[in-house]
């Protein structure tokens, strides 16, 4: 700020416009002659604009030149001699990268006319530091994407496309925004300008409040066919940046942004070494900065900015930012194919289980399937119905073997009733029918007779012959009776029961003694000393004589 002592108002209004003008003035004259040179330090004293012009000849000539003295800054300020500087800007803005390859860190001068030296020339940068450092601003648009994925297509979430070669030289900001806005409302229109002339570059990104607005855009955009399109047409693609900072909402699934600094910073803090800066920072508007040194972002989009010593570094700054950018785009092509073998692999075991379900369906619906040279499953068997009033074993049921039965392969039926079979308690066989002859689906051998075993039953374990009827007890007119039959496990049963009721009895006894009235563990110590003492007495009284025990008892009663 100037402070001005002055007498009057009109004293102070006079020095306010001389102050705007000189200004103004220093203003015109930076633009002219700073903004966008060449800065060149480290020659000497001798060296004027004439030779100034000598060491640019080869480079097209120079159209301004600025000399000046820039004072060190610092606790050594003082002792430090001044350092002296030029600004030049060449006739050709072509040959300013050549001219910085050949002349940086490089020993000029012909020792004749111009004193030989080694000379720093670099681009001059609106935001440079005192130590000839400055930031250079890369937005992960602008990075070459070899390997971005092309598998995840644009989602709903998308809204925003990077777009080049805007005709700049023939349209101005507002004529863009017209232009787009034909195809839908546009939220925000950003132009990526030069690192050092901060002169659009042609490129910038374009946002639309729908997606099917940018939709409609990148079709516009997008040839029909690839290879008649003219390498200066304008060009649009799905933003990069606008997937980075959705982190896993994008269409990737993916987060970039972490992937690339890295969990704890360790990817940031790699690319700064590899690349030589001073300083490294991820910048957007979303994103928020801890670091109080980090410089302002330069628009509301993903880019990076480092801090260089020196131009050669810039190109080194951006290949790396490129190869990691690949190896997170190859990490996203690798997972994208993962997660579709997984959803295929589920597909293919939900139809399997699909399958398996619809076959145990059918199997249960069908019935069991059919032995060999039997009727197939698949076909319906035909049940005779049971007759009214009939029961299972009676005339009119059907049974395993008979006539009109199902098959005797789907049911093997009980054991054979003489190898060892038997009813359960409190029942039997089917009695047998007049004749000898059992009822269906029992059938016995009549009186000295044999039978062959019955349809469906085996013969009883080791029967060489036909199946004979069993040795029977002579009572009833010879003819074994079901409680014959059944007398061994009754027995045992009947043994069962009494040893249970009698293992009651104990039980209910010990039950009454535990809960006899009385002061519980009192009485059952007096009760058990009496007992004890009872027996004490009976013991003494069994070793002596006939006359003692008698006299005993006699005294005890």
């Amino acid at each position: 700020r100037f402070v001005v002592q002055c007498e009057s108002i009109s004293q102070a209004d006079l020095c306010r416009v001389a102050l705007s003008a000189e200004l103004a003035k220093v203003h015109e004259a930076y633009i002219r002659e700073v903004c966008g040179s060449l800065v060149l330090r480290g020659f000497p004293a001798s060296w004027s604009e004439k030779g100034l012009k000598f060491v640019f000849a080869p480079f097209g000539g120079l159209s301004s030149i600025a000399l000046e003295e820039e004072q060190p800054i610092g606790p050594a300020a003082e002792a430090a001699p001044a350092v002296r500087l030029a600004y030049v800007k060449l006739r050709k803005d072509s040959e300013i990268d050549k001219a910085v390859s050949n002349l940086n860190q490089t020993k000029v001068g012909d020792g004749d006319l111009v004193e030989e030296c080694v000379v720093a020339c670099h681009r001059w940068h609106s935001q440079a530091w005192s130590d000839g450092t400055f930031c250079v601003a890369v937005f992960i648009d602008q990075l070459a994407m070899n390997r971005r994925p092309q598998e995840a297509g644009a989602g709903p979430e998308d809204r925003e496309l990077f777009v080049q070669n805007l005709p700049l030289q023939d349209m101005n900001r507002q004529q863009l925004q017209e232009y787009f806005e034909g195809f839908g409302e546009v939220e925000d229109l950003h132009l990526i300008t030069h690192m050092f002339s901060a002169e659009p570059t042609g490129e910038g990104y374009v946002r639309f409040r729908q997606h099917r607005d940018a939709q409609r855009c990148i079709e516009a955009l997008t040839p029909s066919n690839p290879h008649e399109a003219e390498p200066m047409d304008l060009a649009g693609s799905w933003s990069e940046s606008e997937r980075a900072l959705q982190r896993k909402s994008n269409s990737y699934r993916f987060n970039l942004i972490a992937e690339l600094v890295g969990a704890d910073g360790s990817g940031l803090e790699r690319l700064k070494q590899e690349a030589k800066l001073k300083g490294l920072w991820v910048l957007a508007e979303s994103l928020q900065q801890k670091d109080r040194g980090a410089p302002p972002a330069s628009g509301r989009q993903l880019h990076f900015v480092g801090r260089v010593q020196d131009e050669a570094n810039v190109q080194l700054f951006r290949e790396l930012l490129e190869r990691a950018l690949e190896e997170t785009h190859t990490k996203i092509t690798d997972r994208i194919e993962k997660r579709r073998r997984k959803a295929e692999a589920a597909a293919l075991v939900g139809e399997a289980t699909k399958a398996d379900a619809a076959g145990a369906v059918a199997t249960s619906a069908v019935g069991i399937p059919a032995a060999p040279g039997a009727a197939p499953a698949s076909e319906a068997t035909t049940v005779p119905p049971r007759e009214a009033g009939a029961t299972n074993g009676q005339a009119g049921s059907w049974h395993p073997g008979a006539p009109g039965a199902p098959p005797a392969h789907g049911w093997p039926g009980p054991p054979p009733y003489w190898a060892g079979w038997r009813p359960p308690p409190g029942g039997g066989p089917p009695e047998m029918g007049p004749g000898g002859a059992g009822y269906e689906g029992y059938p016995f051998p009549g009186p000295g007779g044999s039978q062959a075993a019955p349809g469906g039953y085996p013969p009883p374990p080791g029967a060489a012959g036909p199946w004979h009827r069993p040795p029977m007890s002579t009572t009833q007119g010879g003819k074994a009776t079901v409680f014959e039959q059944m007398q061994p496990p009754a027995r045992r049963m009947e043994d069962a029961s009494t040893a249970g009721h009698q293992d009651g009895e104990r039980r209910s006894r010990s039950r009454r003694r535990r809960h006899r009235g009385g002061d519980g563990d009192k009485d059952r110590k007096h009760r058990s000393g009496s007992r004890k003492g009872r027996r004490r007495r009976r013991g003494r009284s069994g070793s002596g004589d006939g006359g003692g025990s008698g006299c005993g008892r006699g005294a005890s009663q």
